[in-house]
């Protein structure tokens, strides 16, 4: 799910790292047929550091339908997205959770690389930490072979446009036919995983290893960059992390 969202900040700062991407390239330097027709001023003013911190101030459009083809990123960010999204306010107004913030960041290190997101993820941050049973596509999990799904909800007939749609819903076993996998989507929360690979992947924020990622880098993943209420900094977020200052002690 969302823990995807720390990987992709993860790959998106080993190219500011690099040198490809810096935390103030802009979505219009980086990717110029990204544009908004309801809001054509926000992809000059939409810094990559405020799309790894939710601040992008765009409307959470969050695609399911099954899409899995790599070029689908790209595909719908120029295409649908340009031309439907909106931005309920400017860049850097506030804290404001939405999935497409990771999907265009995910772009921007494909435009950079140029490489599909999956590959950029699984060969420069899952095999470095190794992570050997993390997978960015479903395909991968299938050929695997030992996955699970669950029971729940299924979806059907969803226009993620529109707010006033209502799609059908059918609850039971999730059988794999029914799991999609939405490539542009996967940036935000699609990677597949074990317990002991996410234990690993957050050893690392633990430990450290300035040969995948420079410590001050690392170290700006997890430091609070806005506070998710303004009046009140104890909960923040980083890069792809949730902040928050104190200790539970709650059941």
């Amino acid at each position: 799910g969302s823990d995807t969202k720390k990987m992709t900040a993860f790959a998106a700062l080993q190219q500011v790292e690099a040198g490809g991407l810096s935390l103030d390239s802009t979505v219009a330097q980086v990717l110029p047929d990204v544009a908004l027709a309801a809001n054509p001023e926000w992809a000059e003013a939409a810094p990559l550091h405020d799309l790894l911190s939710h601040q992008g101030g765009l409307f959470d459009f969050t695609p399911w339908n099954d899409n899995p083809d790599d070029g689908y990123l790209r595909a719908l960010a120029e295409g649908e997205f340009s031309d439907r999204g909106c931005a309920l306010a400017p860049p850097g107004e506030f804290w404001n959770y939405a999935n497409p913030n990771f999907s265009i960041a995910g772009l921007m290190t494909e435009a950079v690389t140029g490489r599909a997101w999956p590959d950029i993820v699984e060969d420069d941050v899952f095999a470095p930490m190794g992570l050997v049973d993390t997978y960015a596509r479903k395909s991968e999990v299938e050929v695997r072979g030992n996955y699970a799904t669950g029971t729940g909800y299924i979806l059907s007939g969803d226009d993620a446009f529109d707010l006033l749609d209502s799609p059908a819903y059918s609850f039971g076993t999730v059988e794999m036919s029914a799991v999609t996998d939405n490539a542009f989507t996967r940036p935000a929360g699609m990677v597949w995983s074990t317990a002991s690979d996410m234990a690993g992947f957050g050893a690392f924020f633990i430990e450290g290893d300035s040969t995948i990622l420079a410590d001050d880098l690392r170290e700006a993943m997890t430091t609070p960059q806005v506070p998710l209420y303004p009046a009140w900094d104890a909960q923040a977020y980083g890069y792809g992390w949730i902040v928050v200052h104190g200790a539970s002690i709650g059941a």
